[in-house]
């Protein structure tokens, strides 16, 4: 082989290294380019009752706050975000009002956005025992875990929260044909956790609201309320039941008690603040299949637990 071969062929090499590499630097400072530029908005409702001045907090999944915002006035948020986004995001809000009870929430709400695409973001109870669900599942918030989550919660813990116009808590847009249901099953299970608290705690078992989710999105993975899941906890399970069935009795009739108080006549006010023009009150929202399969479940429960129940299921 020739010294002028040798010569040409390396020179033809360095040639084709040298153009890989220009255009690998392009590709990097083109991806560069698009992260830098990418930006991610989304919105949702707030609310167990309907909260404003909610501090809503965005937390990518290394950990790091993205975004804060406040709900406003309709107890509505948006958040834009910019940057190189590392999903899921936790959705987080804490503070505010309750529309309902004029109070500061009682626990932490919190939702999840799983990828770009999504839009709506809500933010309630339901969400929060989702994404719990989710997260104490194996292999903790995949995509798939919170489908099979939604799915657990919306069959056995629905409070009337109806599959057809509230498919996914977290996703479904809010809307003048929803927004009474979401606003009545969001009280009702909001009411449900804190009646469980009061409950254990004339019992001696002081536990927050948010131990007490916490509780029952771990015993829910298996999808049953047994008292079985990782904390092991039969009492919890117990009371949520005594409880629920409280609750769905009063909603069924459209008298939910809420802080010891009939909340039909609040709920109506925070659904027109909600959406000023939906034509609904909690008296127009339907009785589901689903709510009348938990509270015959419940009743059930409550009457193997206590006999003197006058309680029919």
């Amino acid at each position: 082989m020739s010294i002028h071969y040798i010569i040409k062929s390396n020179i033809q090499l360095i040639i084709l290294v040298a153009i890989f590499g220009a255009l690998a630097a392009c590709n990097v400072e083109d991806t560069k380019e698009e992260a830098s530029t990418t930006t991610l908005s989304f919105s949702g409702s707030v609310g167990d009752g309907p909260i404003t001045q909610a501090q809503i907090s965005v937390t990518d999944a290394n950990g790091t706050v993205v975004a804060k915002t406040v709900s406003d006035i309709t107890a509505n948020y948006s958040v834009s975000i910019s940057g190189d986004i590392s999903y899921p995001l936790l959705v987080t809000a804490t503070g505010g009002t309750d529309v309902v009870t004029s109070a500061k929430p009682d626990f932490v709400l919190l939702s999840v956005a799983m990828n770009s695409t999504l839009k709506t973001i809500n933010i309630n109870p339901f969400s929060t025992l989702i994404v719990k669900t989710a997260q104490a599942m194996h292999g903790g918030l995949t995509p798939l875990n919170l489908s099979v989550a939604n799915k657990y919660i919306l069959e056995k813990l629905n409070f009337g929260l109806d599959p057809t116009l509230v498919p996914n808590p977290i996703t479904t847009t809010i809307d003048a044909a929803n927004v009474a249901v979401v606003i009545k099953a969001s009280e009702a299970l909001g009411e449900t956790i804190r009646r469980i608290r009061s409950a254990l705690l004339i019992g001696g078992m002081d536990l927050t609201e948010d131990q007490i989710i916490d509780i029952i999105a771990e015993d829910m993975i298996d999808s049953v309320l047994d008292g079985r899941g990782p904390s092991d906890n039969i009492r919890i399970a117990a009371t949520a039941h005594i409880v629920s069935a409280q609750v769905l009795v009063e909603a069924l009739a459209n008298q939910l008690y809420v802080s010891g108080a009939d909340a039909t006549t609040r709920m109506n006010t925070a659904i027109n603040l909600s959406m000023p023009s939906a034509n609904t009150t909690t008296a127009d929202v339907l009785i589901t299949e689903g709510m009348l399969t938990q509270t015959r479940l419940a009743v059930a429960a409550t009457q193997a637990l206590n006999s003197s129940s006058n309680l029919v299921a």
